[in-house]
């Protein structure tokens, strides 16, 4: 399991996104819907919310309160589901990531080194919960997140989208996986030929 530390200068179990995930999703807004659509929706946050998610650098760490009210305006101003839209945006952020050398990388990757990379991505992206995974059986794997009790609906539909994405851009084929909240975090099962 992999363990995860707050960022440094949080003094709160809240949970934090890192700002290099912010950026990311920042871009795959800009890319999908405009940099109008995003300035139009950041002038309906508060003012806090708005400086908070404007001056994300790549070293900071942005309120999960702060990205709510930011996707909500955005859903609101592009008449999308903000679920709907969540998935659509974290496809695409993942895609960016993995469009240079690591995405040859992953086809030559196994199936098990994927999926026990996936903690790492999900410790080095939130302030809050733990990620274990594993393949119970051929194109099948769990991925677990604990101590993260508050998960937001949001968050779960992100990891699901971001998990089949990795492991579509790796060459799996008919990629789902399906995420549903349990006492501690959520539990996501994938499966994949």
């Amino acid at each position: 399991m992999t363990t995860r530390t707050a960022p440094r200068n949080v003094k709160s179990a809240a949970p934090f996104a890192s700002g290099m995930a912010v950026l990311d999703m920042r871009w795959a807004i800009e890319k999908t819907l405009g940099s109008d659509a995003l300035r139009t929706a950041l002038d309906r946050v508060s003012p806090a919310a708005r400086e908070e998610y404007t001056h994300a650098t790549s070293l900071s760490w942005v309120s999960y309160a702060t990205l709510a009210e930011v996707h909500d305006a955005l859903a609101t101003e592009t008449k999308n589901d903000p679920m709907k839209l969540a998935d659509r945006l974290a496809r695409v952020t993942v895609e960016r990531s993995f469009t240079t050398v690591w995405r040859i990388f992953l086809r030559f990757t196994s199936d098990e080194a994927i999926i026990v990379r996936t903690p790492a991505f999900y410790a080095k992206s939130r302030s809050v919960g733990y990620m274990a995974s594993r393949i119970l059986e051929p194109g099948l794997a769990e991925s677990i997140i604990s101590g993260f009790p508050t998960i937001p609906d949001r968050d779960i539909v992100i990891l699901a989208a971001s998990i089949e994405t990795v492991l579509s851009l790796a060459g799996r084929k008919d990629v789902r996986s399906q995420g549903e909240r349990n006492a501690d975090g959520a539990r996501f099962m994938t499966r994949w030929k």
